[in-house]
């Protein structure tokens, strides 16, 4: 059958949707009236400043290094694999919303812009949880798998987008000592989006791919493939299953027929074949 964790980077996605578009729905806002950009940190008024420019050029900056963050992020899955990109990516990324949440200072706000956020959610957006479904599903279930993925993407976007409205009318709140303002304390529910995200990569995420055995994908070159299973088992054997009643229905008996070629291996990571790649283009 396909991994349990097949759940979890589908979750993953929702909460990774969540925190990316709640942040993009109230990110000017944000800036241009919580952080007080032509202030000093000392309160201190500077003379002719334009918050609407600081804010577009801080955004605008902070836009530019999200893209090349975006293109290493990507070289950096296939080298190192989805579990260890993504476990950097949202320490990050917290990192990064830690600043956005609980910061005040401009040093604070230039840190979150210009270094975590890019190169934490960066990456986390650049397609991670849609390479680790891809490798969690066999070629014949592929397109629901992603049109599941698509759904939840959708609805937790949506979601964010209807908590902002609900947040911004709130009245300042007064929580660890801190006066939050409706638009903040949305921030915060980003904040434990990403943290629930780092736990459950932590403990559930894998670098783990389905096999089936029937419908092989075509080998990379200089990637070698495993010959053996997570349990061991070679793949040229046949795994022990339980045998199925005859005449059983249903979507269990479904279930155990469709998955009965499926076995799960370990993830061959991409740069370990990089110069025999090169070679074989070249």
């Amino acid at each position: 059958a396909l991994p349990t964790q097949v759940f979890w980077v589908l979750l993953l996605e929702v909460l990774n949707s969540y925190r990316n578009f709640g942040l993009r729905a109230v990110r000017y806002q944000y800036v241009a009236n919580e952080w007080s950009l032509c202030d000093t940190d000392d309160g201190i008024e500077i003379p002719d400043c334009d918050t609407d420019i600081k804010t577009g050029w801080l955004l605008g900056v902070s836009g530019t290094v999200s893209i090349i963050a975006s293109i290493l992020g990507s070289m950096v899955t296939d080298a190192i694999g989805v579990r260890k990109t993504a476990l950097i990516a949202l320490s990050f990324a917290l990192v990064g919303r830690t600043l956005w949440t609980f910061g005040h200072s401009h040093s604070s706000l230039y840190m979150a812009c210009f270094f975590f956020t890019p190169f934490g959610d960066a990456m986390l957006s650049a397609g991670l949880y849609k390479v680790a479904l891809k490798k969690l599903t066999p070629p014949k279930l592929r397109a629901f798998a992603f049109s599941v993925q698509y759904a939840s993407f959708n609805f937790s976007a949506s979601m964010s987008y209807t908590l902002v409205d609900i947040f911004r009318k709130r009245e300042d709140t007064e929580l660890f000592g801190m006066t939050f303002s409706g638009v903040r304390l949305f921030v915060l529910t980003t904040w434990f989006a990403l943290a629930s995200a780092l736990v459950i990569a932590v403990v559930y995420l894998k670098d783990h791919t389905v096999i089936d055995v029937t419908d092989p994908e075509p080998e990379a070159p200089g990637v070698t493939m495993p010959t053996v299973d997570i349990n061991g088992v070679p793949l040229s054997e046949e795994p022990p299953l339980p045998t199925l009643p005859e005449g059983s229905t249903g979507f269990r008996a479904w279930r155990q027929r469709v998955t009965r070629k499926y076995r799960v291996v370990e993830t061959p990571l991409v740069s370990a074949g990089f110069v025999p790649r090169m070679q074989a283009m070249a």
